[in-house]
């Protein structure tokens, strides 16, 4: 599990040993020795009784763990905004923690020369960022001038954020607040804060609104603090009162009670030991792994369907996939990012959940598209003339088809195909072992209706398909097209390369990358692949890829072709197979939308917690693991009996199983191949475990199990020696 060197601090000890004696030493003579004991407190429940017995006419009331509290410490808040700055700026050379350690050198930095001044442990929040740069810097980290400015302007949204999230009302002392103005008496909020008063207003507005009357004091605006005393002059003279006119209510025994009382204003301490325990507890903290395991367990397990319906195992991959793609092309500078139909639509929303969940403006924001193209649709596009053509791009992957099989896969409408099924003899629909060697491959390629037919489906797609990637209005001219899929070898890719030629450069981000033999220039596996070498996790996400094929369903068809309508446009032509749908929407479609909540929730945790990307990936091999390699599961169980449509050189409609029960022959048949190579006798499984399982028994399956997860962790650990790229 994950601990890093991070505590809670106060901030004395950010400073020098010898500032802070001095500090510390100037703070205890400017108060009287009487007042350096704690004074009458009261619980939040208590205070309006309190309130409404005092002769004040002004109240002042501290904010933090007065008003508002938090749900975690207050110094792992800058860690999770440190954490969240570095996922915003897409950084890899430092992480969280890395950063949340350079700005409390930073802030040290700051309270040292404020000192110096003015005797204050002050600093202002819009100082920090350029002192941070710095520190860096001296650090061996020098940021790019474009990564600076980019800091500057986020750190303030990432801090606002994290305080959003984590500040929960005190409704007892809130409802104090609210009396004692009832009863006529003026409000003033005072906080020690960083933040300036703007901000802190900002976040108090969902708990706490001021009345045109009332006001509030910031330790950083003016340089004066509750913690030195300084402050409480300040804040007399500013509202024209003298000291017995106010009162204080706070939960700081020294800057709440005994600073205001040196500064003779009466002062009532808010009682919450629960509240001091809390922060000092593993519970408080952004770094507590256990607590963040079972915080992801719980999202996953927390399913509203029936065990055998919850495939939430998903979520942590598909979260870390948001993740790299995010950092990832912001690294590389992707303005914009254009998701493959049909698996990546929901590629997409959760991509959008992902930064909507970083807080991310539209400055930052990486904008995405649909783009509704297949295999299909974009294999015409990419062809040349008939007698330069080899149809590589199609028989690299499929050789045994028929001559229905390959005349709709260049996309050639029904009525065209049996125009041609009417000249040419021959059974179109028998299948061919070898078709790119077959007589009738020959025959189609001898036929003037199927040149002509071809030449002119050819042109047209590859127009309409170019205008309907105009119609974004992305100007493909300078900026690349960059595609994000589910992945396995990026033919969609190659396909849309050929087709815009040297208009543009392609590329393409996807869940996993296999190489077998195809072009590899400008693809990206992000969560697996085998591109140079073999990732981590590798074995254990390509036992079972289809997988992710039916969980990112839509409710349409995939893209057939374009056609151009009257006024310029183009309608892309989807293949809307009546039962296929049927049966997505029924099956599959719940199932989908429950990843999406989850993946949402999901999100919150990563906020909450800061979390590696290493401990993120180790948990998501986990949980994805104990799915695939565990078949006899209710919720693998059902997944056995799904059932996908290929629309691409092969037509079929395919299941994992279509019986639960294996016949004894066909067990034995298996077991002798298995017997012979079990390589071999695995190699054309969708699902090798399910497989095993199915023909042999549960144990059998485990001892599969962990010799794939041992091929996964000898990998790693090659990986990580020197020498080992990565």
């Amino acid at each position: 599990m994950l601990t890093l060197p991070i505590e809670r601090r106060a901030m004395g000890s950010l400073l020098p040993a010898g500032l802070t004696r001095r500090a510390g030493a100037l703070l205890r003579l400017s108060r009287p020795a009487a007042d350096r004991q704690r004074g009458p407190s009261v619980t939040p429940a208590g205070l309006a009784v309190w309130l409404a017995q005092s002769p004040h006419s002004h109240v002042a009331f501290d904010v933090f763990d007065t008003l508002v509290e938090r749900t975690v410490a207050p110094e792992h808040v800058k860690l999770l905004a440190a954490d969240r700055l570095c996922r915003l700026l897409g950084w890899s050379a430092i992480d969280g923690p890395a950063l949340f350690r350079a700005r409390q050198e930073a802030e040290s930095n700051l309270c040292r020369r404020t000192f110096g001044k003015c005797g204050e442990l002050e600093f202002r929040f819009s100082e920090l960022a350029d002192e941070l740069i710095a520190t860096l810097a001296a650090q061996g980290l020098a940021l790019a001038r474009d990564d600076q400015d980019r800091m500057r302007a986020l750190m303030l949204d990432c801090e606002q954020a994290v305080e959003r999230s984590v500040l929960r009302p005190i409704d007892a002392a809130i409802a104090a607040l609210s009396c004692a103005r009832k009863r006529g008496k003026k409000i003033v909020l005072v906080s020690d804060f960083y933040l300036p008063k703007p901000s802190l207003i900002e976040l108090l507005a969902p708990f706490v609104t001021l009345a045109p009357s009332e006001t509030l004091f910031v330790s950083s605006d003016l340089m004066a603090s509750k913690r030195s005393g300084r402050l409480y002059p300040a804040l007399c003279a500013a509202l024209g009162i003298s000291p017995p006119d106010l009162l204080m209510v706070g939960d700081n025994p020294h800057s709440d009670y005994a600073q205001a009382r040196a500064s003779g204003i009466d002062a009532v301490l808010l009682h919450q030991p629960e509240r001091v325990a809390f922060y000092d507890s593993p519970a408080a903290s952004a770094l507590d792994s256990r607590a963040a395991q079972a915080a992801m367990r719980h999202v996953l397990e927390r399913a509203p369907r029936a065990p055998s319906r919850n495939l939430r195992a998903v979520v942590p991959s598909l979260y870390l996939f948001a993740a790299r793609l995010y950092a990832g092309a912001r690294q590389a500078g992707h303005r914009d990012l254009f998701f493959l139909a049909r698996e990546g639509e929901p590629l997409r929303a959760m991509f959008e959940i992902y930064q909507d969940s970083l807080g991310c403006r539209d400055a930052e924001r990486i904008r995405t598209h649909d783009l509704r193209v297949s295999r299909r649709s974009c294999y015409a596009p990419s062809l040349r003339a008939l007698d330069e053509e080899s149809f590589h791009g199609l028989f690299r992957y499929y050789r045994r088809m028929s001559v229905r099989d390959f005349l709709q896969s260049l996309g050639l409408a029904p009525d065209r195909i049996a125009l041609l099924n009417a000249e040419i003899d021959g059974d179109f629909d028998e299948t061919i072992e070898n078709f790119p060697a077959s007589k009738a491959l020959t025959d189609l390629r001898g036929s003037a209706l199927f040149r002509a037919s071809y030449e002119e489906h050819r042109r047209t797609q590859r127009a309409n398909l170019l205008a309907y990637l105009e119609s974004f209005g992305v100007p493909l001219a300078r900026a690349p097209l960059v595609l994000v899929d589910i992945g396995w070898k990026g033919s969609i890719q190659d396909y849309l390369t050929a087709a815009l030629a040297s208009k543009s450069e392609v590329a393409g981000y996807y869940f996993g990358l296999l190489n077998i033999g195809q072009p590899l220039a400008n693809k990206c596996g992000l969560m697996f692949t085998n591109v140079p070498a073999v990732s981590p996790f590798y074995r254990t996400y390509t036992e079972n890829r289809t997988l992710f094929e039916l969980l990112l369903c839509t409710d349409h068809g995939s893209a057939l072709r374009y056609d151009a309508r009257a006024d310029g446009g183009i309608d892309v032509v989807l293949d809307d197979d009546a039962d296929e749908l049927a049966y997505i929407r029924k099956e599959l479609l719940p199932l989908r939308d429950d990843v999406l909540a989850a993946f949402r929730a999901f999100c919150a945790v990563g906020n909450r917690y800061c979390l590696t990307e290493t401990d993120i990936a180790a948990f998501a091999a986990q949980t994805h693991a104990e799915l695939v390699f565990r078949p006899w599961r209710a919720n693998a169980r059902a997944l056995a009996a799904a059932r996908h449509r290929e629309n691409f050189g092969s037509y079929a409609t395919s299941r994992y199983s279509a019986r639960e029960h294996v016949p004894l022959r066909d067990k034995l048949h298996f077991w002798r191949g298995l017997m012979r190579n079990p390589r071999a006798a695995l190699a054309t499984s969708f699902w090798p475990a399910l497989t095993l399982y199915q023909h042999s028994n549960t144990l059998l399956t485990r001892l599969y199990a962990a010799a794939r997860r041992h091929q996964d962790d000898r990998a790693r650990r090659a990986l990580r020696r020197p020498g080992g790229g990565a």
